[in-house]
């Protein structure tokens, strides 16, 4: 087969392909080649069915020739003809940079010299492509004179789809080991570097074509190489290793190295070379730490929990075991006997043998008269509802013989809630029985003499009050009387110098009223003793303010600093009573503290209880020795002298009167010229809003 050339300057160079083999020519008849054939007729035949494509370029790299195989390729007809630009286009000819690579094969056989094989893409008619590998000779006549380019083209396209494959599969484990943050590098048998992936570039500070072909030393920091490289050179004797690198960070912390080096190479074959990957683990070493102290100390916890609950356990055996007057055993969730213990035994004298299965009832007896507070079936069912449940009756020992016990039935629950059984202690209170009838008797005749001793003193206690009612009204007429003569005297001396009389009658009167004052006081403290209390709640701080005022106007000369808590409840109590307890501590004070050159006083209080307070009037005044104030709260007592504090000693006495019949204590506490600190507690009710309760006052 040949292609026929006929180029002219109009149109380019067409190929037509002959359809067969000519027939012999008189020379090759004669000279006897083959069957009939020249040397050139074979030599073409040769050529046009190679396995490989064939084109002859001239030195301007324009297409000579080309064999049938090129044809085949392109999946044209064996009788199609194609032109010069058909196989230029198929080629890719027409693109720079595979004219370049032509045009250098070209002048590199024109020159004796061995061009380097490059690739090209043939087009097929269908559209599919082939890759093709060109290698390019020179045609040069027996004289040497270059005739042609020989460029030679075979098929690849196999090894080029394996080659595509095997660059994805190695891109995309690039892309693999790139994402992991471990470092991995492979090294051949040299421990030159072949392979890197991006963290280990990142952490050299170098990119990955810097890396590739330099030796293990550059790859790693000195501390990592003198650890690493001992343990290098048995992988590549096919030992794996892995193993730990301890280092100091640059912050001047610890950092934990996890290193495998993993030989390239099976046990059959030499290794070629070692993979090498570097995880820092420093983070997952603290949290392995931590978990491994935090185990430690849960097992010491254990530990220690279990050996508490063994000395619990031994504790509530031996307890149960040494009871003497009482004993535990234990039921299921109906009632019946699971555990018998020593102490029931002893108390019961059943052997676990003969109750072991038995209800709890078979331990309880009735006696001609009497019945237990309740059944042992509802003791049963009460304690499981309500988690516990007490009765007192009369039990059976072994004997026959019955004991009055107190049981206490208690429900054993699990985390779930669930009802495991039921725990029963009895005590024998035969003897407590005894002990409560005597004990009746005795509180029944106590109870009588009692009652008869206090219808005893109920007439002198009447007649007492009585008696100083009637007194203190008595003693008023005649100091009414004294005032009067004493102004009648003087009068029936006009004109008379009477200057010392007057002085005298001042005095008298004087007397006369401080007496008149004492007689009213003790009409107040036997009236609070007897009068009966109407409790109602008040708002304290509103009663406060108004009795503040009060004072004030008593003392109006004086600028006292008041100091009122904002918080102040709302009390309970005889409102009556209660404002003249309130004034007369809140006088004590200013009274005492008048004196002082910036006077105070503060009024507070603290709750003590769901329903009392704890209330405190304090000041700056004079104060007393507590250690001598035996007599604070008695009637007419004083701690000073009448000349410098005026007043008749019955303020405190009165308000410790009130404060204990509202059921509440008084008591002070004091350092001479330190000023006092008076306290006492008053029912009050938390659940009212003191604002509320003034708003209705009002």
């Amino acid at each position: 087969m040949s292609f026929e050339n006929h180029p002219t300057e109009d149109r380019p160079a067409t190929f037509a392909m002959s359809d067969g083999l000519q027939n012999p020519s008189p020379e090759s008849e004669e000279s006897g080649v083959l069957t009939g054939y020249s040397s050139g007729e074979l030599a073409q035949l040769a050529l046009d069915q190679v396995p490989c494509a064939v084109l002859l370029l001239d030195g301007d790299a324009n297409v000579l020739q080309a064999n049938t195989t090129l044809k085949r390729w392109l999946g044209s007809g064996v009788r199609d003809t194609i032109s010069e630009s058909d196989i230029k286009a198929a080629l890719g000819l027409d693109c720079p940079a595979t004219q370049d690579a032509v045009l250098l094969a070209v002048e590199s056989v024109q020159q004796d010299l061995l061009p380097p094989s490059f690739e090209l893409k043939l087009t097929r008619v269908d559209g599919s492509h082939m890759a093709l590998l060109a290698g390019a000779s020179a045609v040069r006549s027996p004289a040497g004179e270059f005739l042609a380019c020989a460029l030679a083209l075979t098929d690849i396209t196999e090894r080029a789809r394996q080659m595509g494959e095997l660059l994805d599969s190695t891109e995309r484990m690039r892309s693999i080991t790139d994402r992991t943050t471990a470092r991995q590098a492979y090294f051949d048998a040299d421990l030159t570097c072949r392979f890197v992936n991006r963290a280990l570039c990142a952490h050299v500070g170098a990119r990955r074509e810097i890396l590739l072909g330099r030796s293990f030393e550059d790859c790693f920091d000195s501390d990592e190489v003198r650890e690493m490289l001992p343990r290098v050179m048995p992988a590549l004797s096919g030992d794996k290793q892995t193993f730990l690198i301890e280092k100091q960070a640059q912050d001047g912390s610890t950092q934990y190295l996890e290193c495998r080096v993993l030989p390239d190479g099976g046990p059959e074959e030499a290794v070629r070379g070692v993979f090498i990957e570097i995880e820092d683990v420093t983070e997952r070493r603290r949290t392995e730490d931590l978990v491994l102290h935090a185990n430690m100390e849960l097992e010491a916890r254990v530990a220690r929990r279990t050996a508490e609950l063994t000395r619990t356990k031994r504790r509530y055996s031996l307890m149960a075991e040494a009871l003497q007057d009482s004993c535990i055993f234990f039921l299921d969730a109906t009632g019946r006997i699971t555990e018998w213990s020593e102490s029931a035994h002893r108390l019961h004298g059943f052997t676990s043998e003969n109750v072991l299965g038995k209800h709890y009832g078979a331990m309880t007896a009735t006696m001609k008269g009497e019945q237990d507070e309740i059944t042992a079936e509802d003791s049963i069912r009460l304690a499981t509802q309500r988690g516990q449940w007490e009765s007192r009756g009369w039990r059976l020992r072994a004997d026959g013989q019955h004991f009055w016990a107190h049981t206490l039935i208690t429900a054993l629950r699990g985390d779930n809630d669930e009802l495991e059984g039921l725990s029963c202690i009895t005590r024998d209170m035969t003897a407590a029985k005894d002990l409560d009838k005597v004990m009746n008797d005795l509180n029944g005749e106590l109870e009588r003499r009692v009652s008869e001793r206090v219808r005893q003193y109920v007439v002198p206690n009447r007649d007492l009050d009585v008696f100083t009612h009637h007194i203190t009204h008595d003693l008023r007429g005649p100091l009414r009387h004294i005032n009067t003569y004493a102004g009648l005297m003087l009068e029936g001396l006009e004109g008379v110098n009477a200057e010392g009389l007057e002085m005298y009658r001042d005095g008298l009167r004087s007397a006369s009223k401080r007496l008149n004052g004492m007689v009213e006081a003790l009409l107040t403290y036997a009236r609070i003793g007897r009068v009966d209390l109407h409790p109602a709640p008040m708002p304290l701080g509103t009663l406060v303010e108004g009795l503040i005022a009060r004072v004030m106007q008593k003392y109006p000369d004086v600028q006292i600093n008041w100091t009122v808590h904002d918080d102040l409840p709302v009390v309970v109590g005889d409102t009556m009573l209660v404002t003249d307890l309130l004034s007369h501590v809140l006088d004590n004070a200013a009274k005492f503290s008048r004196t002082r050159p910036k006077p105070e006083v503060q009024i507070g209080w603290s709750q003590e209880s769901e329903s009392w307070g704890q209330f405190f009037v304090v000041d700056n005044g004079e104060g007393f020795d507590v250690s001598k104030a035996n007599n604070l709260f008695v009637m007419f007592a004083r701690q000073h002298h009448s000349l410098d504090f005026p007043g008749a000693g019955t303020g405190l006495a009165l308000a410790q009167r009130i404060v204990q019949r509202h059921g509440g204590k008084i008591w002070a506490d004091s350092t001479p010229d330190h000023g006092c600190a008076l306290y006492f507690t008053l029912p009050v009710d938390t659940t009212v809003s003191p604002s509320k309760l003034a708003d209705l006052h009002l």
